[in-house]
């Protein structure tokens, strides 16, 4: 095509060089732009309204402009006369070549896409080149946020309701009645002037500057609740009223911030639609932080291998039982203990608590991800942990890889406290325990006479089990004298409150039963204590822990015998039921201990001291307990660490092992290595992280003192604990938090750009 020919067509109202047009055609040449051609349906003219915005049609062409060409025009600076040559042009419907794979009632079949959709939806518009669908007015108008503008609607599945719900949106019906009106107002000057076009413009301008000042708003007010949760302080006070002098936390921030923002000041000044300081937006907000951040975690375990859950079941103030659920996993080689929530099963038992955990496990192990999960672990309650009926027997229904293993932050005494808790005998004695040392340490004066008698203090309570550890018993079955004759002088000369409280500890230690449970319960506790350092040792082997579990059995058979001295049948009867029921529990504890063996196989001063028997029966149990592991590969990839690897290559600590075979790429040679590593790692606790308490779940535990309903204690410890997810940049969830709860109902306010 020539230039002459090119320059003759163009309005007279648009000056342009004849040199520039030349220039420009040449460069199109070379390389046109994205879904710009010179081609018989557009012109060299259209070609130059794109690039240099002139808003020129050539007249006379016709035939629709393509999707890619309509996203490239710059409707905003064409004149009326060529938006209207490009409506009248048509819409582009080209024939699709969409399909997608599909199933139902068991059979596989192909859906595809018809022509009849552009019959049925008169702006039904397609792009052969994107394979999409788009709205042709919708394209038109630009910045139209839709399903069927921008990158177009892809899928077939649910397509006719997609359609649908466009077709009867209000955006699409105002787009129609925009793009209709084009050439329909009055003549001025030669051109056609619309009458909706701008007054429409002018309102979507006004109201995205509206959007981007309630935004803001809206952010100063999570930035508050994000405070709050933070550092743990109440979002509310007693008084949230009006001119209150005492308001909560949060309230009082915004109106410190409100001082310094004259933006934020007007709002909380004058606003009556959404001011947002009302418990219920505080609420809406924390909803939004769990949604967000569960979002974030379920997206971390869909790139990891393995996942472990780990829970316990605690009591709020108001003596209701919660179930608090945490996740172990690693992701990107770090490894992450993430808090999931707190939860109120339906009830107490083995039915109730494991619907309450497969719930939650089937939110995060969505389709055909069940084999990550390699490893559960509880407290040492008899429901959750029992092998038979209990709750991992449940789970592990579901999740087959995930075994059962016993969790060092669960100190093995809690097996003993859950036992308690179904003897009313135990249980009120142990509650007698626990009062005498909350006795003395809360009081400075009742300790200070203590020390008089005692060479020893009393161990001051840590826990909710701290009253069952040994030497707690130990002690007060030492020092019963002194301890008697301390209380004997508090009696004497203290107040009235603690004269009754000294008196109720004196009755208790005078009781018939005292010592007859202090040392049942000593022995117990000996026995437990022995039983956990063989469990810990770093040389543990197949040999020791059967030698180790044979003599707990022993001793608590031998204490069980014990028991048929006591004169009182009744007591007989209580003390041998808790002999038994802690044989049971630690059994059950211990019965999965393969791990322990495997484990060993880091450890190369056993490896290499291992007979042949021994290590080819340690790799033997290795697909039987982690199927994706080659136990042939792992063995030579193993034997050829130790042969050719330098002292400075081997750490006893696994991550550090970890974190040296990434770091110098080991870990694309040692493949089966890594992999058990990554399940050592994710696997709650190991035995040389005996010391370690699980620090998430002991925090969650600690936090469920709280009355305050479920959803609300879930959020704010997940801010109080997962402070450095949210203050991290490149997550952006505060983003996230706003983008839910703006989208999760519908606002009075505009939250939502056009």
């Amino acid at each position: 095509m020539e230039t002459d020919e090119i320059s003759e067509h163009f309005v007279p109202s648009d000056i342009v060089v004849k040199e520039e047009v030349e220039r420009n055609l040449e460069n199109h040449k070379e390389a046109a732009p994205f879904g710009i051609v010179v081609q018989k349906e557009i012109t060299a003219n259209e070609l130059v309204a794109c690039d240099r915005l002139l808003d020129v049609l050539r007249p006379g062409q016709t035939g629709p402009l393509n999707v890619d060409q309509l996203l490239r025009l710059r409707f905003n600076r064409l004149s009326i006369q060529d938006k209207v040559a490009v409506r009248d042009r048509g819409r582009p419907t080209p024939n699709l070549d969409m399909s997608e794979d599909a199933e139902a009632n068991g059979k596989k079949y192909k859906r595809r896409f018809t022509r009849d959709y552009y019959k049925q939806f008169s702006w039904l518009s397609g792009c052969a080149r994107r394979t999409a669908l788009f709205c042709f007015p919708c394209l038109m108008l630009k910045g139209i946020r839709s399903k069927f503008c921008n990158e177009g609607y892809t899928k077939l599945r649910a397509i006719k309701q997609a359609m649908k719900e466009h077709d009867e949106s209000k955006r699409h019906i105002n787009s129609c009645m925009l793009v209709t009106s084009w050439g329909r107002g009055h003549q001025h000057s030669g051109d056609l002037v619309g009458d909706w076009e701008a007054p429409v413009e002018d309102s979507v301008q006004a109201h995205n500057e509206k959007v981007e000042a309630n935004l803001y708003i809206l952010g100063e007010l999570v930035e508050a609740v994000f405070f709050c949760g933070f550092n743990e302080a109440p979002l509310r006070g007693h008084d949230e009223s009006e001119g209150s002098e005492k308001p909560g936390i949060c309230r009082a921030l915004l109106d410190f911030r409100a001082e310094r923002d004259p933006v934020l000041k007007e709002h909380l000044n004058t606003s009556t639609m959404f001011k947002g300081t009302c418990g219920e937006i505080q609420d809406e907000i924390l909803e939004s932080v769990v949604e967000a951040y569960r979002k974030q975690v379920i997206s971390e375990i869909e790139e990891t291998n393995y996942v472990a859950i780990m829970a316990a079941d605690t009591t709020d103030i108001s003596n209701k039982t919660q179930t608090v659920i945490v996740f172990r996993y690693l992701c990107k080689g770090k490894l992450l203990e993430r808090f999931w929530g707190f939860f109120i099963p339906e009830s107490v038992n083995v039915e109730g608590i494991a619907k309450c955990l497969l719930e939650q496990l089937a939110i995060v192990l969505k389709g055909k991800k069940k084999r990550k999960l390699i490893a559960q672990t509880y407290d040492g309650c008899n429901v959750m942990s029992g092998r038979f009926n209990g709750v991992q027997a449940k789970v592990r229904e579901i999740y087959p890889l995930a075994q059962f293993i016993h969790c060092y932050g669960h100190q093995l005494q809690s097996v003993v406290s859950k036992t308690c808790h179904g003897n009313t005998t135990a249980r009120v004695f142990f509650q007698n325990v626990g009062g005498i040392t909350s006795f003395f340490s809360k009081s400075p004066q009742n300790h200070d006479v203590l020390l008089q008698h005692l060479q020893a203090i009393l161990l001051q309570p840590k826990s909710e089990t701290w009253c069952f550890e040994g030497r707690t018993v130990a002690k007060i079955k030492h020092y019963i004298e002194p301890l008697k004759a301390c209380l004997e002088e508090l009696v004497e000369r203290s107040n009235s409150d603690t004269q009754i409280q000294a008196q109720g500890i004196l009755y208790f230690l005078h009781g018939k039963n005292c010592k007859f449970w202090l040392n049942l319960f000593h022995s117990i506790l000996f026995s437990v204590n022995k039983l956990i350092e063989a469990m810990q040792s770093t040389k543990i082997t197949a040999f020791s822990i059967r030698i180790g579990r044979n003599s707990f059995k022993d001793q608590m058979k031998k204490i069980r015998d014990d028991v048929t001295k006591h004169s009182d049948h009744n007591t007989q009867a209580d003390a041998q039921k808790i002999c038994d029921f802690v044989s049971a529990g630690l059994e059950d504890r211990f019965k999965f201990t393969d791990y322990l063996l495997i484990r060993n196989l880091f450890r190369k001063d056993i490896y290499m001291n291992s007979l042949s028997s021994d290590l080819d029966n340690t790799f033997a149990l290795v697909p039987d307990c982690y199927p994706s592991i080659v136990a042939h590969r792992l063995k030579n990839e193993l034997e050829e660490y130790y042969l050719h690897s330098h002292n400075g290559m081997h750490h006893k600590d696994l991550m550090k092992l970890y974190d040296y075979w990434r770091a110098n790429g080991y870990s694309k040679v040692f493949t089966e290595a890594t992999k058990l590593l990554e399940v050592f790692m994710t696997i709650p606790m190991t035995t040389d992280e005996a010391e370690r308490t699980l620090f998430k779940l002991e925090r969650a535990t600690a936090k469920s003192g709280s009355t305050m309903g479920n959803e609300r204690l879930t959020a704010l410890s997940i801010l109080s604990m997962e402070k450095p997810l949210f203050t991290n940049v490149d997550l952006n969830l505060k983003e996230k938090v706003l983008h839910h709860l703006v989208h999760n109902k519908p606002r009075r306010m505009d939250f939502i750009y056009k």
